[in-house]
């Protein structure tokens, strides 16, 4: 099977999967950009997006540099007209599926951010987060029961749907390789325009050979380096050595563990000096563009927080790894019982701002955050198991004890039954209905 072959038959399946959703999702991009990216108030998204989509494809990267990628746009081409006939959609609206999250950060978020004309429009009518995406993540490959990890996914709530929450299902089996062990949103506002804009998904075409080192990892993802992210993530080979990538458009910091080898990530900061002082760069010349100060700019007070917590973060790991890292300990770092806005590491409503003038305009959770769901596992070994939890109805996540969730085959133990006899915890099973 060729190359445009195979994208077709990617092509279709996508667009079977999305048929049907594609005209809502143009339809709330647009309000969502306006919100944020001022300068592009009017901007007839669909079709600039179509237009970025086709100059991506015509990009043409150097095969000399980059030869993983070598007959990529064929598959790229068979994917958009397997997609048009499994959705049964134009093109337009196929470019907007594999190039509007692009198109955000390569061009809007680097040309966009402009002085608002009349007062801000209202933000997208719905966010509705979704429960297996983290805004901070704990990785210790020392666990004293094998390798354990930690979880929040934050997000601000607006007009709120709650969805149907059931526990991630990655402990319930045995563990295979993962190459990314937490992903989590990282961007900068007003940041540099890229040469490399060809589609490219680093994370398919690393070669298996470089797994087995963390090392070669990092020289493949430097070499692509205008090809993935913006986001902060967890790397590991495949013994288990991992490091933190803090990544902007065009340029990555790398954090290297401590003797322990853990590593914690944390969303919307950096903490690599080199990326840290860009992002105040620019974070400055936004303010400049709108007209902001230190005392008026909500974003630049929200990356003071963002930076105390991913301090905050920082710490509580490396003192859980060093003692010896449990499953209650590194839930415990997630859930940060004893933390303080706004460093906590779990957020509860806290808002950066609590005076910005706008609020009421935008209504009353605009600039508030969560913490939507909780967890922290063992991943490997005979004791893999969960604790994990979801916020609701305006409380905080920590409103209930967590479930206890066993791994496939797992047997209880006289220790973790001991928990829910406390009340410690709440017992799950896979056959309970998803809890909203």
């Amino acid at each position: 099977m060729g190359m445009r072959e195979e994208g077709y038959e990617r092509g279709y399946r996508a667009g079977e999967a999305a048929k049907g959703t594609i005209a809502d999702q143009m339809k709330n991009y647009g309000p969502g950009q306006e919100f944020w990216f001022t300068a592009a108030r009017g901007m007839d998204f669909a079709a600039e997006i179509e237009k970025w989509d086709r100059k991506r494809l015509d990009s043409g990267p150097s095969l000399i540099k980059y030869p993983e990628i070598k007959g990529l746009r064929e598959r790229h081409l068979g994917e958009r007209e397997g997609f048009m006939a499994g959705a049964d959609c134009t093109y337009r609206e196929a470019a907007f599926h594999y190039s509007s999250r692009d198109f955000r950060q390569r061009v809007l978020n680097v040309h966009y951010i402009g002085p608002p004309s009349g007062p801000l429009p209202p933000p997208p009518p719905i966010i509705n987060p979704m429960p297996d995406q983290q805004c901070t993540n704990v990785f210790i490959p020392n666990g004293v029961e094998g390798i354990t990890t930690g979880n929040n996914r934050d997000d601000t709530v607006w007009t709120y749907q709650m969805p149907k929450f059931r526990p991630p299902k990655g402990v319930c089996r045995e563990m295979n390789y993962h190459l990314s062990w937490g992903s989590v949103s990282s961007a900068v506002r007003c940041d540099e325009p890229s040469d490399e804009i060809f589609p490219v998904d680093v994370f398919e075409i690393l070669p298996d050979e470089c797994t087995y080192d963390i090392k070669n990892i990092v020289k493949f993802f430097d070499r692509y380096v205008q090809f993935w992210g913006p986001a902060n993530m967890i790397f590991a080979d495949r013994e288990f050595r991992a490091v933190a990538a803090e990544k902007t458009n065009n340029r990555v910091g790398w954090r290297w563990p401590d003797e322990t080898g853990a590593v914690a990530i944390t969303a919307c900061s950096y903490l690599d000096p080199e990326i840290y002082e860009f992002k105040r760069s620019r974070l400055r010349k936004q303010m400049e563009l709108l007209g902001e100060t230190e005392e008026t700019s909500w974003e630049w007070n929200y990356d003071i927080a963002c930076h105390k917590r991913y301090e905050r973060l920082i710490k509580l790991t490396r003192e859980e790894a060093k003692r010896g890292a449990t499953l209650w300990g590194v839930f415990n770092i997630v859930a940060d019982p004893d933390g303080k806005p706004p460093e906590r590491i779990t957020v509860a409503g806290e808002r950066t701002m609590p005076d910005y003038p706008e609020k009421e305009q935008w209504g009353p959770h605009v600039i508030a955050n969560w913490t939507i769901v909780q967890h922290a596992s063992v991943v490997t070994g005979p004791n893999r198991r969960t604790l994990w939890r979801h916020w609701e109805n305006w409380k905080p996540v920590d409103h209930k004890p967590p479930y206890l969730v066993l791994g496939e085959g797992v047997e209880m133990k006289p220790e973790w039954k001991t928990d829910l006899d406390d009340g410690r915890c709440r017992l799950w099973s896979d056959s309970q209905d998803p809890v909203c």
